[in-house]
């Protein structure tokens, strides 16, 4: 037996994420979570850092919701590892 394992439990507590914290829009959240999901399956994903950053982006390009999903399902649909403007 490996005298290295670490042998401390793991704690159960979840951390919350970056998107729940920054929307109550449920349309909104899912976009988020669609882009994130794509991320992971392009083998590219993000830290909780990077999303913070990328949601801080996301202010800057678009006032509104509706823009901020557009945003997303944009960059969603074409795979692309960052968000731009429409």
């Amino acid at each position: 037996m490996c005298k290295y394992i670490n042998k401390t439990k793991q704690n159960n507590i979840t951390p919350i994420s970056p998107f729940a914290e920054y929307t109550d829009n449920a349309e909104l959240v899912e976009a988020l979570n669609a882009f994130s999901e794509m991320r992971n399956k392009i083998k590219r994903p993000m830290t909780d850092r990077a999303k913070k950053m990328m949601l801080d982006k996301l202010d800057s390009l678009a006032d509104d919701d509706k823009s901020k999903i557009a945003i997303l399902n944009q960059s969603t649909m074409n795979c692309w590892q960052g968000i731009f403007e429409l």
